[in-house]
């Protein structure tokens, strides 16, 4: 067997694989402008949620969502995490000015937003409904 047919082989299964998590939803991340826009292309529903170390809503938040996410997969909730440390310009866009601010968004419409909301169903409840959407 020449190298060439494995090398085929390869690279067929790689490319298989990342269009295979180019089409896995939901998901969680960092926030970059490139994976934001990409995700408001699809009409997708998105919660960025800015976050910074010793801020105990984000601590709080941050348990909440990975819960929903888990228990909740049908809702197709993709999460981009702001370091409020260190994307400032991001938070300038956003109009955010605090850590613990949620944003919700479907597509490029702006559904609503919380600051240092810590409860479960001040963060859920919106979740859900533009879930059914």
């Amino acid at each position: 067997m020449s190298a060439l047919p494995a090398r085929r082989f390869w690279l067929a299964a790689l490319l298989a694989l990342a269009a295979a998590a180019a089409t896995a939803a939901p998901s969680t991340g960092p926030y970059t402008n490139r994976r934001f826009q990409a995700l408001q292309d699809e009409n997708a529903l998105i919660l960025v949620a800015v976050t910074g170390p010793g801020c105990p809503a984000c601590r709080a938040q941050r348990a909440l969502l990975d819960s929903f996410q888990k228990q909740h997969p049908e809702a197709d909730l993709n999460i981009l995490w702001v370091d409020y440390d260190n994307q400032k310009r991001v938070l300038k866009y956003l109009n955010a000015s605090i850590a613990g601010t949620l944003i919700l968004f479907r597509g490029t419409e702006r559904l609503g937003s919380t600051v240092a909301k810590m409860q479960e169903d001040a963060i859920i409840a919106p979740i859900l409904r533009a879930a059914e959407r």
